[in-house]
């Protein structure tokens, strides 16, 4: 924890968002993942955490009136299949190639928020690692991404 909670002091500088909860995550996996550390959550500090990740994630939609979802309906079903399907396509892809349990891919590939995906792994019990790892990644990657994509559109 101390460990996650300095990294995150240094990347709070680069203005990576959540920058503790990265640092945090990525601290978890790789102590995990190496052997450092090991064990498993208590269920109620589970229950809990769930709990707290369940009221967080409604907060978001505390602005979304009618008219707003419903003017935004189509697009984001769209969006939300074309999304799902390139998962699961992926998952299936990397599952063929790797022999990878299919359902770990399939989670670690879905498209959805970070504790989303995470809480959705554990519920299912697939390799909490593996999930973690991939969604840390791709949140990377998208902190990377979309600043060089936003230069190369306005400059």
């Amino acid at each position: 924890m101390a460990v996650s909670i300095f990294l995150g002091f240094f990347v709070q500088k680069t203005k990576i968002p959540a920058p503790y909860l990265l640092t945090g995550m990525f601290c978890s996996t790789l102590s995990n993942g190496t052997g450092i550390t090991s064990g498993e959550v208590f269920p109620m500090f589970s229950i809990i955490a769930f709990v707290i990740l369940g009221t967080l994630i409604g907060t978001r939609f505390v602005l979304v009136n009618l008219s707003l979802l419903r003017s935004s309906f189509f697009g984001g079903f769209l969006l939300t299949l074309i999304g799902a399907f390139f998962s699961f396509l992926f998952a299936y892809i990397t599952y063929k190639i790797t022999g990878l349990n299919f359902v770990d891919t399939i989670i670690a590939f879905a498209p959805g928020g970070f504790e989303t995906m995470v809480a959705m792994g554990t519920l299912v019990e697939v390799d909490p690692t593996f999930v973690t790892m991939h969604h840390i990644m791709r949140l990377f990657f998208i902190s990377l991404l979309v600043p060089f994509l936003i230069y190369k559109t306005y400059y």
